[in-house]
């Protein structure tokens, strides 16, 4: 066990604790979690364990998150949530460009940090014990992200900053270009190569016919660019018969996008 500090003392001996007390407490169960889920893996770790590790009773941990699963979700949802930041409206008068180099930079920093880098490996071990970790993860961390990069672009689309494309492939290549540099063991440990956050985007934005700055595309861009979105859009549901794209979105889940914790998220 740790040195973990002591849970939350309630303000009153006894009665209900107040929302803001029933949050921190389940914020420290959390905080346990992660310290030992980080150190001894998913599967290796006990809900007797991190209770001990809270310093609170089974019955507590209990009271606020049913299963060792839970506990996880909450974890992923913490590390994703500290890097996606909520859209706002007023943001519409940013140009794509600054947006997506905004986002991309705090995204790759967290997913290149020590924290991230230990639970990328942490996943990818565990996944041989249990399977359905990956569908998880996926949907706590990557689809998260993804959603909120396609939510930019289809407002991009909206204001006729971009041409109709592919939302959601073209949120996925956003991610895969961002987080390359992650897979270089060299990067792990923070190099990141200076300008690629803006060398990925404007190649992306490029490919998405859009002019730089954000700028609205012309019109011979804008058909120009439709052309391989409906191509890609077809690419995409010939895939989805097949086992490829369930692996290429399981590896993605566990490689690049469960990063975010060094600081930021998310």
């Amino acid at each position: 066990m740790t040195d973990a500090p002591p849970p939350p003392r309630p303000a009153h001996a006894a009665g209900r604790p107040t929302r803001d007390q029933a949050s921190a407490l389940a914020d420290h169960i959390v905080d346990a979690a992660t310290r030992l889920i980080t150190k001894n893996g998913y599967q290796a770790t006990s809900i007797d364990a991190i209770a001990r590790e809270a310093g609170v009773a089974k019955r507590t941990l209990y009271s606020r998150f049913a299963a060792k699963e839970d506990l996880l979700v909450a974890v992923l949802r913490r590390l994703v949530n500290d890097v996606v930041p909520p859209l706002r409206t007023d943001a519409q008068r940013v140009p794509l460009k600054d947006r997506l180099e905004a986002f991309g930079a705090d995204l790759l920093d967290c997913s290149s940090g020590p924290t991230a880098t230990a639970w990328r490996r942490l996943i990818m071990a565990e996944l041989v014990h249990v399977p359905d970790l990956s569908a998880l993860v996926r949907r706590e961390t990557v689809d998260i992200i993804d959603g909120f990069v396609g939510a930019l672009l289809q407002d991009a689309v909206n204001r006729g900053d971009l041409p109709a494309i592919d939302i959601p492939f073209a949120a996925r290549s956003y991610r895969a270009l961002l987080c390359a540099p992650v897979q270089d063991p060299t990067v792990c440990a923070g190099n990141v190569p200076p300008g690629h956050v803006q060398d990925a985007v404007a190649f992306f934005l490029r490919g998405c016919g859009c002019r730089a700055g954000g700028a609205a595309p012309t019109d011979d861009v804008r058909a120009s660019a439709a052309r391989p979105a409906e191509a890609s859009a077809a690419t995409s549901a010939r895939a989805s018969s097949g086992a490829s794209a369930t692996t290429i979105a399981g590896n993605a889940a566990c490689t690049t996008a469960i990063a975010p914790a060094d600081g930021y998220a998310p």
